[in-house]
C-alpha cells in the first residue's frame, strides 16, 4: 500500500484553501505553520497569483523555509511555537482582511484531509487498523471523520481502529499529557 507523506497531505488542504480564497475573491492568504502547509500554500498561491503571508515560529525547518522563499511568500517570525504564533495570524487576518488558512483555524483543512479515508476505502475497503503520524491531532481527526461519514452514508458497516503516533522530536500531545500528570 502506498503511504502518504505529510507534504502530500498538506497539499490536499492547500489546494482547497487556495481555491476557496479565490472563490471568495481574496488576494492574500495568511497562515501559520512550522513548514509543510505554508510551503504548499506558497506554491499554490504563486500559481494563483495570490500573496502568501506566512507566520513561522522561531524554530522552523530551513528546507521548508527555502520552499516558501522560492515561491515569494512574505515570511514573518513570531513566537517560539506554532501555538504561540496563532494569535499573530488572527490579528493579521483581522487587520488586513486576509484569507485565514491556518490549519488550526480553518475547518476546510479537516474537510480536505478527510478525503484520505475516502481514497483508502475506494482502494482497499475499510482496514482493521489505521496508524497516523500526528502533531496536534488534526490529521487523525480528519481521517476518523472521513470513515465516520462513510459509515453514516451506509457505504461501510465498520470503521478502523485509529492509532496516533508521534516522533520524540515533535510530540505536543505527549508533552501535554506529561504536563498534566
Amino acid at each position: 500500500m502506498k503511504t502518504e507523506t505529510r507534504p502530500t497531505l498538506r497539499n490536499r488542504a492547500a489546494t482547497l484553501l487556495t481555491s476557496n480564497a479565490i472563490d471568495l475573491e481574496y488576494n492574500t492568504i495568511v497562515c501559520v505553520t512550522n513548514g509543510n502547509l505554508c510551503a504548499s500554500l506558497a506554491a499554490y498561491s504563486a500559481k494563483a497569483k495570490l500573496i502568501c503571508h506566512v507566520i513561522v515560529p522561531k524554530l522552523v525547518d530551513i528546507g521548508k523555509l527555502a520552499q516558501m522563499l522560492v515561491y515569494d511568500a512574505v515570511i514573518e517570525e513570531s513566537g517560539e511555537t506554532v501555538g504561540d504564533s496563532i494569535s499573530r495570524t488572527e490579528t493579521l487576518a483581522k487587520e488586513t482582511g486576509c484569507y485565514q488558512a491556518t490549519a488550526e483555524l480553518n475547518p476546510l483543512v479537516i474537510e480536505a484531509q478527510k478525503t484520505i479515508a475516502y481514497e483508502v476505502y475506494e482502494q482497499l475497503g475499510v482496514p482493521d487498523w489505521f496508524i497516523v503520524s500526528m502533531g496536534g491531532g488534526g490529521t487523525i481527526y480528519s481521517i476518523w471523520k472521513g470513515f465516520k461519514e462513510l459509515k453514516q452514508l451506509g457505504l461501510t458497516k465498520s470503521s478502523p481502529k485509529m492509532i496516533g503516533v508521534q516522533s520524540e522530536g515533535c510530540a505536543p500531545r505527549t508533552r501535554e499529557k506529561k504536563l498534566k500528570d
